[in-house]
């Protein structure tokens, strides 16, 4: 339907039904339009943790790379309801795909605790050609403060980076792992 509207209404109730929902929400990943994707990645955020193992599986790299970085997306919005796709997002890191990359940055952000096992991959993300997916590893490393200290050798370039976003979530970092460097 082209009524945004309707279709934000749709994908709720869709949610709403839950986990029996999930394998044709999890196709529509795939679909040629852009709103039909977000929408579908709205309903599994919302019917949450259930939905957690369709999208890890939809994230794999032999899917297209639209269904990846709508996978990834979801689940990059879940909060910690994805906390059990850390691994998934830690290999979304390294996809050839920039969206996907930039949504699981931006994923490993709001898993809680359960990042910090992706600390080396993230670290590994501040060479990315991306700039997104860059400042996403900064933002997700700065929630995790201390526990992210290792970080700070790495930090140099992007302290000195040209994008002014990279800059600043690397000035972040450091105030948040309590550094004085």
């Amino acid at each position: 339907d082209a009524n945004e509207t309707t279709c934000f209404h749709a994908a709720y109730s869709l949610a709403a039904i839950g986990k029996p929902a999930v394998p044709e929400l999890i196709a529509r990943l795939s679909h040629d339009g852009e709103d039909v994707r977000r929408n579908a990645g709205y309903s599994l955020v919302t019917i949450g943790q259930a939905a957690v193992p369709a999208l890890q599986e939809a994230a794999g790299t032999e899917k297209p790379a639209r269904a990846r970085a709508a996978a990834v997306d979801a689940l990059s919005n879940m909060g910690l309801a994805a906390a059990p796709a850390v691994t998934t997002l830690r290999t979304a890191l390294r996809d050839v795909d920039g969206n996907t990359r930039k949504a699981a940055a931006y994923g490993l952000g709001n898993v809680g605790d359960a990042a910090a096992a992706a600390i080396p991959s993230l670290i590994d993300a501040l060479d990315d050609s991306d700039d997104w997916v860059v400042r996403n590893a900064l933002l997700a490393m700065a929630k995790l403060g201390p526990r992210a200290a290792e970080v700070v050798p790495s930090l140099s370039p992007c302290l000195r980076h040209e994008n002014r976003y990279v800059r600043g979530k690397a000035a972040l970092v450091l105030r948040r792992v309590g550094t004085t460097e």
